[in-house]
């Protein structure tokens, strides 16, 4: 990559060309979380949400309990890992209340954390997505 060039997130990349992308219906609800990493540095929040509502039939429910923190932030779902539970606890709570089938986070920590004690699958939203074209 040259000097002062700048990778795009995947997300943005192909909420950028959707029109192209063929996706089947799917009649499920599934869990939105956006991770801190997707809010406030790559900013990609808005085409995920793009992308998922391009998908028909798809109800998404997205996740804001609490501090819509998932408490994996780096090491510290190992370095402390009952704070960090205490962050995804309220998380869980709205997971289970929702009825979602998944759970989809782009961040591989916040997948793990969620991963450890969620009751549904933990996909990436892109890895969703791809399960979905024909």
């Amino acid at each position: 990559m040259p000097p002062g060039a700048r990778a795009t997130d995947a997300i943005a990349f192909l909420a950028a060309r959707a029109e192209r992308l063929p996706l089947r219906a799917c009649r499920e609800r599934v869990a939105l979380h956006l991770p801190c990493t997707q809010r406030n540095v790559v900013r990609s929040a808005a085409a995920t949400r793009a992308l998922l509502a391009r998908v028909p039939g798809l109800d998404v429910v997205e996740l804001d309990a609490g501090f819509g923190c998932c408490g994996a932030a780096g090491t510290q779902m190992a370095t402390d890992p009952e704070r960090a539970a205490s962050f995804r606890a309220p998380l869980l709570a709205q997971l289970a209340e929702s009825g979602a089938t998944r759970l989809l986070s782009a961040n591989i920590g916040c997948r793990l954390h969620f991963a450890n004690a969620a009751p549904v699958p933990v996909l990436h939203p892109l890895e969703f997505l791809a399960g979905l074209i024909p």
